[in-house]
């Protein structure tokens, strides 16, 4: 019995052995199958830093000049047209930098500025109607297009702000029988009543776009939304975008980027102050 009991307690402690040794592979096991092997050495790198030009869906632009090549390029390509006021400066500027296809703007109340002008082509711009039919006789064989500019201020009369889609419908009339070319535009509370409705009277439109141009994103969607409505009237109308020359160069180049593909030309509407960010602006697309 005593070499009985012997074996057994034998048996007992190699069971226990046994039973001992398998828990521990075990747990080994788990604990290696829970530990991540790296794949590589190669260290995730943060993000960079936010900053508010990031909200554009454009490149920000560096130095005046956008990073994306295409951009540049089709931007250099736009015709451009700005007010040249009763300035010989800005006239012979515009006379130095002007394409074929470039217009100079010019108010009617200016219109001494018309000889001074020699290259690219001559707009000038009424904000009545009632004014610009009685001078669209003496006005033809100097200036190729004739704009209307309504919107909602004492210039444009009353008669007119009331009855705009009739007032634009004449008013193209007897400039395409005087020989111009039309233009118009309206403020963006007429735009948004009557752009689809004027439309078919206007060869260009202005769409203008001062009060979006300081959030690329906003000014990206109201000029796409006003150009859809146009295009949509009609779809032969040229649109040209508007800012003002109040922001940076990089901001107006970025803003023009975001609706190079809604537009046929770029108006700018500067005064004295703001000719020299015109004069940088155009130097940065056009090198």
């Amino acid at each position: 019995m005593k070499n009985k009991g012997t074996a057994l307690i034998a048996i007992i402690l190699v069971i226990l052995a046994v039973i001992v040794i398998a828990a521990g592979a075990y747990y080994l096991g788990m604990k290696n199958a829970q530990t991540p092997t790296p794949a590589s050495n190669t260290q995730i790198q943060p993000p960079s830093s936010f900053s508010p030009s990031s909200r554009n869906a454009q490149p920000s632009p560096v130095n005046g000049t956008s990073g994306n090549t295409t951009t540049n390029s089709t931007l250099a390509s736009l015709p451009i047209m700005f007010p040249v006021w009763a300035s010989t400066e800005i006239a012979n500027y515009f006379n130095t930098i002007a394409r074929p296809t470039d217009v100079a703007i010019i108010n009617y109340m200016n219109a001494q500025m018309i000889p001074s002008i020699t290259k690219g082509q001559k707009m000038v711009v009424f904000p009545s109607w009632i004014t610009a039919q009685t001078q669209l006789s003496t006005l033809k064989g100097q200036v190729q297009i004739i704009a209307y500019d309504p919107e909602h201020w004492g210039q444009t009369p009353s008669s007119e702000q009331t009855n705009l889609v009739a007032t634009v419908q004449q008013a193209q009339q007897q400039a395409h029988q005087y020989g111009f070319t039309f233009l118009v535009v309206p403020d963006v509370q007429f735009d948004m009543q009557y752009a689809s409705q004027i439309a078919p009277y206007a060869d260009l439109y202005i769409i203008q776009g001062q009060n979006f141009q300081r959030l690329t994103s906003t000014y990206q969607s109201s000029i796409g939304r006003i150009a859809q409505m146009v295009h949509s009237a009609n779809a032969k109308t040229q649109i040209w975008a508007q800012v003002t020359t109040s922001l940076s160069v990089d901001q107006m180049i970025t803003d023009y980027a975001a609706v190079q593909n809604n537009i046929n030309g770029m108006a700018f509407w500067e005064n004295q102050a703001g000719f020299p960010t015109l004069q940088q602006y155009i130097s940065a697309i056009r090198p």
